[in-house]
């Protein structure tokens, strides 16, 4: 399986990256006009170290769709929206806005120390 960087987009390319997730795995039915499951949820939130929910309500709220904690979406989606709003979310709430790492524990970097002060 492919994997692509767990980074800000100026590092999406460097091979040598140590943080990696599993690119996104989907299927789309016809259904109830348009149902898309992200077959690789569970491991994404395990690969983002992340409660199902967190990426639940983003989701949710970035498509204006119902989206249940097991990663099926009630809109037909793409892969690559998908992508672009999984890169949207790891900017937003993983990556640490001095280092650029995806070391944030409770709003505090464990690799650079940057945080709130005490």
């Amino acid at each position: 399986m492919s994997q692509v960087n767990i980074s800000a987009k100026d590092k999406l390319d460097d091979p040598f990256y140590r943080y990696k997730r599993d690119r996104v795995l989907i299927s789309t039915s016809e259904r109830f006009g348009g149902l898309t499951t992200i077959e690789n949820w569970s491991t994404l939130c395990k690969q983002l170290k992340i409660q199902p929910q967190q990426l639940q309500k983003f989701f949710s709220k970035e498509w204006g769709c119902q989206v249940d904690v097991n990663g099926k979406i009630k809109k037909k989606l793409l892969r690559d929206n998908i992508e672009t709003s999984l890169q949207k979310f790891t900017e937003q709430f993983l990556l640490c806005p001095t280092c650029k790492l995806p070391e944030l524990l409770n709003s505090h970097c464990q690799s650079c120390g940057n945080g709130p002060k005490k």
